[in-house]
């Protein structure tokens, strides 16, 4: 497990930020008061799966609950040593109520399904209620801190599952009202993103939040399309809606271990482009100044409006590496300078790209090694050595490794990491050999004679239609190679 780059201090927010959030609940509760009760209408017990399967009524929409257990089963058990992985407690309560109303959701759901009907319904709701407030408070946790998430949870822990019973109460008085129960499942999903935008990140992972948002869209999207469904997709529209939700779930108890805190950096707004080193579909990178110090500023906003997305995706791997390296001892790696939405600066290492310079030493080959073997040890690797522009020579002689677009950060060191962590390697002593023509020893040479599977696959397949789309329609190059 990779160490965790904690923050010294919690990043200013926006002075209106309550204003607009307070704002935002006061506008729910009044649309509260204003809408007329809505009643649970029976046509909702009436799903598409009825089959039963070795005496389990409904045993599609009993069974896809299983996924729910697992996850929440298997996020209980991690977090339990999350001490171990520098998290306080307190850092991840939010996360172990929501694994706890994970689990609870299992049961409650599948109670439900084997005999449809609104009195089992409650039993379904009330521990989503539970899951939504532990999410809920670890998200504010992620931007405003831990007391902030304490807070939060505190107070998600009283309304959402408050709205659940009075639905119930209401029920019970022949004029069932879930309105609240409405407002209390939705309006996350309209204060979280206001949040996230609103206010700097504390730590990695904003794509997993964006994934589990975008997975629960599409769990209610197909929940509401059951009975167009059908079975044309193999499981019926509600049981795909389960297994959605749980892949959502899944991403996010991830998420809470393998995210890092990040370093308080400033942002861009003090840095000054000199000179556009590269400027394509994905944005531009240019040197420039912060200080007296040369940096190189990548900047994603002026990407074309259909590469933006992947633009930006390729900033954050960048910037998760660049936190992960952070402390790097030997300086053949940049360091993370600045940051804010859109852009991201790293320090510039002098020197000229290795198809450019003076053949490097044998030496700083090896030197070279024992770079990826550390950054190995961090769970790190980088995806793209193959490319010389990738490998800066120093003054010194020494190799530098820069440009991190493609990088992962693995948290353990399974198939996949040792995987490309070969590849990575096989690709410098491919450069060694053509610098230096029998210099890379019995071992490496073995290597170098056995692709990975991967690379094989991609060479077959995905590369020559990379080329043809990249060089031959975009006429697009890698140029940035300068440090």
């Amino acid at each position: 497990m990779l160490p965790l780059v904690s923050t010294a201090s919690t990043p200013a927010r926006p002075p209106y930020l309550w204003a607009l959030l307070a704002g935002t609940v006061v506008a729910c509760v009044l649309l509260l008061l204003w809408l007329p009760a809505v009643p649970q209408v029976p046509a909702y017990h009436r799903f598409h799966a009825t089959a039963s399967c070795c005496g389990l009524p409904h045993a599609e929409l009993v069974l896809t609950n299983l996924p729910f257990l697992w996850v929440g089963i298997a996020a209980l058990l991690a977090l339990f040593h999350a001490p171990n992985l520098g998290f306080t407690r307190a850092e991840m309560l939010p996360w172990y109520v929501a694994a706890i109303g994970i689990v609870a959701t299992a049961f409650g759901s599948s109670w439900y399904h084997a005999d449809p009907c609104t009195e089992r319904l409650f039993w379904d709701r009330l521990p989503m209620t539970i899951a939504f407030a532990g999410l809920g408070a670890a998200a504010v946790g992620e931007r405003l801190g831990p007391k902030g998430a304490g807070c939060t949870l505190a107070a998600l822990l009283l309304l959402e599952p408050a709205t659940v019973l009075w639905w119930r109460h209401t029920e019970a008085q022949g004029a069932g009202n879930l309105v609240p129960y409405g407002l209390a499942q939705f309006l996350p999903l309209i204060m979280l993103p206001l949040l996230m935008a609103l206010t700097p990140r504390r730590s990695t992972g904003l794509l997993a939040w964006v994934c589990a948002f975008l997975l629960y869209a599409l769990a209610k999207a197909l929940e509401q399309l059951d009975a167009n469904l059908g079975h044309t997709l193999l499981l019926s529209g509600h049981g795909w809606k389960h297994l959605a939700a749980a892949g959502a779930c899944a991403v996010l108890m991830q998420h809470a271990l393998r995210r890092r805190f990040l370093p308080p950096v400033p942002d861009c707004s003090a840095i000054i482009p000199t000179r556009t080193l590269k400027s394509d579909l994905f944005g531009q990178i240019a040197f420039a100044t912060q200080g007296s110090e040369c940096v190189v500023l990548r900047d994603v906003r002026s990407a074309v409006w259909w590469a933006r997305p992947l633009a930006s995706a390729l900033l954050l791997r960048e910037e998760t590496a660049l936190v992960a390296l952070a402390g790097e001892p030997c300086g053949l790696v940049p360091r993370l300078v600045a940051r804010d939405s859109g852009r991201l600066a790293r320090s510039h290492l002098a020197g000229l790209p290795l198809h450019e310079a003076s053949a490097p030493t044998v030496a700083a080959f090896r030197e070279a090694r024992a770079l990826l073997r550390c950054m190995r040890q961090r769970g790190i690797t980088h995806n793209d050595t193959h490319k010389a522009p990738n490998w800066i020579v120093l003054p010194d002689g020494r190799l530098a490794l820069i440009d991190l677009q493609l990088s992962s950060v693995h948290h353990r060191r399974g198939a996949l990491a040792r995987l490309q962590a070969r590849e990575d390697l096989r690709h410098l002593l491919k450069l060694q050999e053509r610098w230096h023509s029998g210099s890379v020893p019995p071992r490496g040479r073995r290597l170098l004679a056995q692709k990975a599977w991967t690379t094989r696959l991609w060479l077959a397949s995905v590369k020559p239609l990379y080329n043809f789309v990249t060089r031959r329609l975009l006429h697009w190059r890698d140029a940035e190679g300068r440090g």
